[in-house]
């Protein structure tokens, strides 16, 4: 039976397309008046839905343009813009002063964002990284002092033991005087290697038999930042959630086997014969403190990624540079040349190599985690307004340091928004150098966080670093292998290439020192 279409179904289908009409009007008036309300722009090129994340996108290159935006739109003066991703406003910060006006109130009123931490709790870590309020106080009188320097001093034997792995493996990579390698495979080992006897004291040597884990704790840790983007959480869907990505098998291999471990430290009561991470945290549990299983575990978890990735992708970058400039290459060769690698200490570490730890310090500021994403419990004064509860905010650790006033210019009176590797060096009165320390709790320098929440891990990760470094100076020196490209930086924790370095390697006589 045909329909008839009247007069009235017209009439009634414009008063209904009207009210929408008006209905959609009447919203976006009001949103452009909330907007107009704020000392800040909104990024041009909202769509609906997606918001921005259509000019954002891809993942690896969205912090770049971040940073490009807040040239544009965010003068100094207000420091910061406003964007959506996915339906999830973010206030984009990129000026120190807006950035210490936040971070002030960490721990306990800017936390993490929620999806951050849930993306690190599906990977299994539950631990002091993705922590707040009272499970941070709980992992932070744990974890913090069995990473500090009187503890890591225990690990630079291993430290050491790594170095000349790596060098053994180039060295009989060729019989010839050159040999060409791709870095960051080896580098990734080594850290895995490290943290593996240093946390666990287990011995994995990833790095000459290679093994299906280490590719299981680097899918973990792509999880985590694919995750932390997401708008939703997929994976607390029942049964197939933590498998809709890829991801869910390498989790569950890293959890269980870290959980294997954790087990038999549980069975027998720790192993005083082993000065690991674990047997320190145990050592301190014995004195009154206590965790959950599921949070030691989650604390080994988390200390095996951030020493793995973060330390092997800093190195690759420090490497590169270093390809590309001959001439500070050959300087801080020089500088290593003059040292015994096996007889230092975790003191001469960070005192007998200046110019190294200079530059490493340069590299972290430079390239280091790009970004701090923090989450607003309560409403907060900000920029002359007030920021609401459930504020979503992103850091630009490297907008704002490439404009402080709170860095040293060393030697070269460098401006701040210049790669100078003499940055951190001074003069003492008896004319020898020295390099100084970094101040987390000032703008100029974010690439491992902020204040009491910046990361326990450093000295270890900067330790491991200088053994590397010294190791591979006294043995080789390196320019980027023939066609190689310019590397475009990219986001992956922190920024890192974006292509496979590839050195060519030429060995050197060996080193003596007086």
């Amino acid at each position: 039976m045909a329909t008839i279409v009247t007069s009235e179904h017209f009439v009634a289908a414009a008063a209904v397309t009207g009210c929408l009409l008006l209905m959609g009007g009447y919203f976006l008036m009001k949103r452009r008046e909330r907007e107009a309300s704020k000392p800040w722009a909104f990024l041009p090129g909202w769509r609906p839905i997606v918001g921005h994340a259509h000019l954002a996108l891809p993942v690896k290159e969205m912090v770049t343009k971040w940073e490009q935006w807040a040239d544009e739109y965010a003068p100094d003066d207000i420091g910061c813009y406003e964007m959506e991703l996915m339906g999830r406003r973010f206030l984009i910060v990129s000026s120190e002063e807006r950035a210490m006006e936040l971070l002030q109130h960490r721990p306990h009123i800017m936390i993490r964002p929620h999806q951050t931490r849930a993306s690190a709790r599906s990977t299994g870590n539950y631990g002091i990284f993705q922590a707040e309020g009272d499970e941070w106080k709980q992992d932070h009188k744990l974890v913090v002092p069995a990473l500090n320097k009187a503890n890591v001093k225990d690990y630079v034997s291993i430290f050491k033991v790594m170095a000349h792995r790596l060098v053994d493996l180039w060295m009989k990579a060729d019989d010839g005087k050159c040999v060409t390698v791709t870095i960051g495979s080896d580098l990734s080992n080594v850290a895995s290697d490290s943290i593996a006897k240093a946390s666990m004291g287990v011995e994995m040597d990833f790095l000459n038999k290679g093994s299906d884990d280490v590719v299981a704790f680097r899918k973990v840790m792509a999880s985590f930042i694919e995750r932390a983007l997401s708008p939703i959480c997929y994976w607390n869907i029942p049964f197939i959630g933590q498998y809709l990505d890829g991801y869910g098998g390498s989790i569950r291999r890293t959890t269980k086997m870290i959980d294997n471990i954790v087990k038999k430290y549980e069975d027998i009561g720790g192993d005083e014969t082993k000065r690991t991470f674990l047997q320190k945290v145990y050592s301190l549990m014995q004195k009154g403190e206590s965790i959950s299983r599921q949070r030691l575990v989650g604390n080994v978890l988390g200390l095996f990624m951030a020493g793995t990735d973060t330390t092997s992708k800093a190195l690759v970058t420090a490497f590169y540079l270093l390809a590309q400039d001959e001439g500070l290459q050959a300087t801080l060769r020089e500088e290593a040349d003059a040292v015994d690698l096996e007889s230092m200490s975790l003191q001469d570490f960070f005192q007998k190599i200046p110019r190294i730890k200079s530059f490493l310090h340069e590299v972290h500021r430079w390239y280091g985690a790009p970004v701090i994403g923090l989450y607003a419990t309560q409403d907060v004064p900000f920029c002359g307004t007030t920021l609401p509860k459930g504020a979503d905010i992103v850091i630009l650790g490297r907008s704002i340091t490439w404009k402080s006033s709170d860095l040293p210019k060393g030697p070269n009176n460098a401006p701040p928004d210049k790669f100078d590797a003499a940055r951190y060096l001074v003069t003492e009165e008896d004319g020898s150098l020295s390099s100084i320390f970094p101040n987390t709790r000032l703008g100029g320098f974010l690439g491992f966080g902020h204040g009491v929440r910046a990361c326990p891990g450093r000295t270890y990760s900067e330790a491991l670093s200088y053994a590397v470094l010294i190791a591979v100076f006294q043995a080789f020196t390196w320019t980027l292998a023939p066609e190689h490209p310019n590397a475009r930086f990219i986001f992956d924790i922190v920024m890192t290439p974006g292509y496979d370095v590839q050195l060519v390697l030429t060995k050197r006589d060996k080193v003596t020192v007086d």
